[in-house]
């Protein structure tokens, strides 16, 4: 095949993960407020180790099965996004929330560079399902983790289905909404 073949037959398969990605996003976010968020972290982790983990089954990545995996791993590329960011924002305390977020992110990014390094080491010394499979492991791990966890990290206290902690308000903001 082509390098012009190659990026012809990706487009519809990339097109079904960043469709599933887009549609899948508000039901995982209507999850996320609607179940325990460590559960829809586990979740969404375990929608990506379905997905890599079926890329060892396709021989052919230009098949009509290929869409169908990536829709899956496009669905949990969202959940892990979401459910994790969600989650980060109901544990942080609201006094150094913006700080926790931050080295979140930093950690993510390294992650990422992490793991595309490994993975390309793995495409050359064992195939091009490697980077995949490796993914879909490591997001196994972490989905049992969450999974062991789930009944002991608790939310907040909830007041009306909203968390209470809020970030603190200056003491101007406190005198106007008295008044």
């Amino acid at each position: 095949m082509s390098p012009e073949e190659g990026i012809a037959a990706a487009g519809p398969i990339l097109a079904c993960c960043f469709g599933a990605s887009l549609f899948f996003a508000p039901v995982i976010g209507i999850i996320s407020d609607r179940f325990n968020r460590v559960g829809a972290l586990a979740f969404g982790l375990a929608l990506n180790t379905l997905g890599y983990g079926l890329t060892f089954l396709i021989a052919d990545p230009t098949t009509g099965m290929m869409m169908g995996v990536m829709a899956i791993i496009g669905m949990g590329q969202v959940s892990g996004v979401i459910t994790s960011q969600v989650l980060i924002q109901q544990q942080a305390p609201a006094a150094r929330r913006g700080s926790i977020i931050g080295t979140f992110g930093f950690m993510g990014a390294l992650g990422i560079m992490l793991c595309s390094y490994a993975g390309g080491v793995l495409f050359d010394a064992v195939g091009p399902w490697g980077p995949f499979v490796m993914l879909s492991v490591l997001n196994g791990i972490v989905a049992l983790w969450a999974l062991a966890l789930i009944k002991k990290i608790k939310a907040p206290a909830e007041s009306n289905g909203t968390i209470v902690p809020e970030a603190p308000m200056s003491h101007e903001a406190v005198k106007s909404e008295v008044a």
